[in-house]
C-alpha cells in the first residue's frame, strides 16, 4: 500500500504508474488523481489556444507541409549521411575481419591447401559472375564464433547462397552423425 499525495487515501501499488525518479519507482500521486488533473489542465482556455495557435501560424504551417511534400528526399540525404559517416567504421571493420582470417590461418598449411583455399574463392566468384547467383565462401566452424573459432583451411570452408549464409551468421551447426 501507498499513500497518494493528492487525495491523502492508501492506494494499491497497482494504481500507481511507474517512474524512475519516484519513491518505490512509481509516481507520488495515483493514477485517478493524476487523470483528474490532466483534464482540468486540458481544459484551460490557455492550454487549447497554445496548442491551436502553433498550427494558425502561416510560416509552420508552411514548413509542416514542406515537410510532408518531401519525405523520401529528407529519408535518402539521412542515409547517405550515415554511409559518408560510417564509411571509416566499415572500413575498420573489414580491416578486423581481414585480420582475424590471418590469425586464423595456421602457418603449417602447404601450398597445395592455399591454392585449395583460393579455389573456393574463384569458384564462388565464377559461379557469381556465370550464373548470376549470389554465393559467399562460408567457414563451417565460425572464426569469430561464440562458442568456437574455428580455422580459416580448406576443409572448413563451403559454399553457400548469400541468403544461407545470412541466415547462419556466426552460429555453429553440426549434423547429427549415426554410427
Amino acid at each position: 500500500m501507498k499513500l497518494c499525495t493528492k487525495c491523502k487515501l492508501p492506494r494499491s501499488f497497482k494504481e500507481f504508474n511507474t517512474h524512475k525518479m519516484g519513491k518505490y519507482g512509481l509516481y507520488p500521486s495515483c493514477n485517478t488523481c493524476r487523470a483528474k488533473d490532466t483534464a482540468i489542465r486540458n481544459s484551460k482556455p490557455e492550454h487549447k489556444v497554445k496548442k491551436a495557435t502553433w498550427y494558425a501560424i502561416p510560416k509552420n504551417k508552411a514548413k509542416i507541409l514542406a515537410r510532408q511534400a518531401q519525405p523520401e528526399r529528407k529519408a535518402l540525404a539521412k542515409i547517405r549521411r550515415n554511409i559518408l559517416e560510417n564509411k571509416a567504421r566499415d572500413v575498420e571493420l573489414k580491416a578486423e575481419y581481414r585480420a582475424t582470417k590471418h590469425n586464423a590461418t595456421p602457418a603449417w598449411l602447404n601450398k597445395e591447401q592455399r591454392a585449395l583455399i583460393r579455389r573456393y574463392y574463384f569458384t564462388a566468384r565464377w559461379v557469381q559472375n556465370i550464373l548470376g547467383e549470389n554465393i559467399e565462401v562460408d567457414h563451417i566452424v565460425p572464426i569469430r564464433g561464440k562458442e568456437v573459432c574455428g580455422l580459416h583451411v580448406p576443409w572448413n570452408l563451403q559454399l553457400l547462397t548469400q541468403i544461407d549464409n545470412n541466415k547462419k551468421r556466426n552460429n555453429l551447426t553440426l549434423k547429427k552423425v549415426e554410427i
